[in-house]
Parts: C-alpha cells; sequence; structure tokens
C-alpha cells in the first residue's frame, strides 16, 4: 500500500490536465492509465521516420482558452503547428463529390426544401432539441438526413442526431495572439505526454483501478497489480460506465446517475502512404454521404512532400477485415502500401436531451467532497471541455 497528495484515474487529456493543475500546486501526485501510453482521445501514431498523423482527436483552435494556459504553463507555446486552410469535401460511394466547403453543402441541398425552411431560421432555436430536430428546421429533413447529418455525425465520429443541439458547437472568444485553428509538433499527444512529466507527477501506464473503497479522511483504491492507494483527493478522468464500476460500493448515488449516460465504442484504423499513391484530392476530411465510416481524416493540413496519412472512423459491426477493405477502396491504394497502420477502439460518451440533468445531479452529490469527477462527457467531447472541467473540478477540491 501506498499513499499520495492526490490519485488521477485515467490518463487522457482530462486526467493529465486535472494533475497538471495539482501539481503545479505543490501536490504530489500518482496518476493510473490503464492502457499502454497516456494520450486518451488524442491518439497521435509517430513512425520511426519522425512523420506522425493522428488516430483521435486532431485540431485546436485558438478559442480553446483553458486548453492554451495549459500548454503554455507547460512550455509548449513554441511546439505550436499551423493546420493549413480547412476543406471539406464529401465521398458519393468511392468518388469524391466536386467541390468543397459552403458551395459544395449548397450545390448538395435540395433548393426547394432549404427556400421552405428558411421562414423558421428566425424563430428555431437549439435550447431543448436534439441535432436532428433543430437542423431538420433549418434545411428541411430531407437536406438534413441525406447532407448535413452525416456531416454532424462527423464531428464526434457516431451518430450525433439525437445529441442536444446546442452541446455540438459552442461559441468561445478567441485568443488573438494564436493562430486560428493548430496541432502542435510530434501530434496532439505531445501535449498531454508535457502535462504529465511534470515533477510532481508519477505516471504509471498499463494499470487498472479495480474498486473505490471510502475511508474517513479519503480514499483507497485497489489497482490490478494486487496493489492499492490511500489518497486524501481522487479524481475519476474515465468514462461514465467505469465511474459507474469504480463507485458502486464507495457512492452508490452517484454510480447510479453515470449509469443512466450513454456511450458508444468507435473503431478507428489509420495508415500513412506515399504521398503519390493516393489520387485523393486535398482535404482536411472526406464525410461519406451514406457508408460504413463517420469519416476519413487527413494530415493534408500539415503538409509532408512524401506523406500522406488517412483515419478511418467507423460504424460499429465491421469486421476488420471489412474496415481494411472499404479504407483500401476509398484510398485507392492496396494494403501493402499502408505504412504505421494502427487500430483502436475506444468508448466515446454519447449524450441525449436530458444529459444535462444527469450532470447537474452528479454535480449536486460531489459538492463538499474530496472527489473530483472529469472527462470529456459533461459539457461537451471537445478538448476545450475536458479542459474546462478539469479546471472547475480543481478549483472545486484543491482550490
Amino acid at each position: 500500500m501506498s499513499g499520495r497528495d492526490v490519485l488521477v484515474v485515467g490518463g487522457g487529456i482530462s486526467g493529465a490536465s486535472f494533475a497538471f493543475h495539482a501539481a503545479r500546486a505543490g501536490r504530489k501526485v500518482l496518476l493510473v492509465e490503464k492502457s499502454e501510453r497516456v494520450g486518451g482521445c488524442m491518439n497521435s501514431i509517430r513512425s520511426d521516420s519522425g512523420y506522425w498523423f493522428e488516430l483521435g482527436a486532431h485540431t485546436c483552435y485558438n478559442s480553446y482558452g483553458a486548453l492554451l494556459e495549459l500548454i503554455e504553463a507547460s512550455g509548449q507555446m513554441e511546439n505550436l503547428v499551423p493546420r493549413g486552410k480547412p476543406v471539406l469535401r464529401f465521398l458519393d460511394g468511392d468518388q469524391p463529390v466536386r467541390g468543397k466547403n459552403l458551395g459544395l453543402l449548397v450545390k448538395l441541398f435540395g433548393k426547394l426544401e432549404i427556400l421552405c425552411a428558411l421562414p423558421k431560421w428566425f424563430a428555431a432555436k437549439p435550447s431543448g432539441l436534439s441535432v436532428r430536430d433543430y437542423y431538420s428546421r433549418l434545411v428541411g429533413p430531407r437536406n438534413y438526413a441525406r447532407v448535413l447529418g452525416p456531416m454532424l455525425s462527423a464531428v464526434p465520429s457516431q451518430c450525433a442526431d439525437d445529441f442536444p443541439s446546442d452541446m455540438l458547437f459552442k461559441k468561445r472568444e478567441r485568443r488573438k495572439d494564436v493562430m486560428r485553428s493548430f496541432t502542435v509538433e510530434g501530434g496532439l499527444n505531445a501535449i498531454v505526454e508535457a502535462l504529465v512529466a511534470h515533477e510532481n507527477i508519477e505516471v504509471r501506464t498499463a494499470c487498472t483501478a479495480n474498486q473505490v473503497t471510502r475511508l474517513p479522511d479519503g480514499f483507497r483504491v485497489e489497482l490490478d497489480d494486487g496493489s492499492s492507494v490511500e489518497t486524501g483527493l481522487l479524481a475519476l478522468a474515465v468514462p461514465p460506465n467505469a465511474v459507474a464500476r469504480l463507485l458502486s460500493e464507495a457512492s452508490l448515488d452517484l454510480a447510479e446517475q453515470a449509469r443512466k449516460l450513454d456511450t458508444v465504442e468507435v473503431d478507428s484504423l489509420g495508415f500513412s502512404v506515399d504521398a503519390d499513391r493516393s489520387n485523393l484530392p486535398y482535404a482536411t476530411f472526406f464525410i461519406p454521404l451514406a457508408d460504413c465510416f463517420y469519416s476519413a481524416v487527413t494530415r493534408d493540413v500539415v503538409p509532408d512532400p512524401n506523406r500522406r496519412a488517412f483515419a478511418f472512423h467507423f460504424r460499429p459491426g465491421l469486421t476488420r477485415e471489412e474496415r481494411l477493405a472499404r479504407a483500401e477502396t476509398v484510398v485507392g491504394v492496396k494494403r501493402t502500401d499502408m505504412s504505421d497502420l494502427q487500430e483502436r477502439r475506444i468508448t466515446l460518451p454519447s449524450p441525449t436531451i436530458g444529459h444535462e440533468q444527469v450532470v447537474r445531479e452528479i454535480d449536486s452529490l460531489l459538492k463538499g467532497d474530496s472527489l473530483a469527477i472529469t472527462g470529456n462527457w459533461f459539457a461537451g467531447l471537445s478538448i476545450e471541455d475536458c479542459a474546462l472541467r478539469s479546471q472547475s473540478e480543481w478549483t472545486r477540491v484543491g482550490g
């Protein structure tokens, strides 16, 4: 048995952010992560040549104030890399549809349906509506189902129809001293790695937390290697189903609330190819109008003279062979052309109407407790939402 000032379970951007806040406040932090690497949804694939691409989250913006504060505090501002011009393209079957961005959307929309929907633009408000209900009012149900729905589902890499509409996109103040959209040298995983490199943070990967027990002055957490850790302050930065499992004895009410929130598993497949192997045009990502995947994200916006990379985010239910075969056909390469081939299944939150009420109940139960819960399932799935939640939880429990 060992003791720590702070124990953080989960090594994604949420857990790393919380751990960094605690560490720079002088606390001794132990962070445990069940996978072999930290990063969570920030999953950068790196080759021996130095080329890298993203298998998970891929873009940061100058409106990400909480994240930028962490980047500055961990000395990473000089490592920011600008992303090139964003270009959205659609796929119809195996072929890119001619055009890009807003002009392509207008081209694909049924014009009569748009004209009929125009009078509703001024009265439509997103609050209380699902993504499908709100945006169908703006463009018409057929335009939504055929074009806009697939585009919006590409954002969270899952069907976004039942998401609360005010959760998907948010207005935030922009920092004019920072490039509008950026990544970092070596990929976004480098942000997490820099945060947990703080001298007051110890990281244990390939380590799973099994059970949380309340003590008179804190918590005891059992780990899968047979050891346990006692801590006065515990932060859980894991999906809601994992929170429910960990707190099944320590806090039944919190566990029951966490069980109410849905999650979904997404299979991602990424690889790089020689730059001249694929004839696909430059794009930030390709969105299929109807297919077995939600999007194919490229690294074209951080150009390399010799390599291109693609990350496919698939709908559930496909075999590995089916995923590989579809990626081959879309990119126009053979399997032998693929380098740095990586696959990953990840659990993502899948919020629906009523999600905000459950979160409010969780926050009410956490008041006055030295338990913190953070992650990408509170206010939104973006990197900034994760950083903001961890910041507010640290302020609450660590002050």
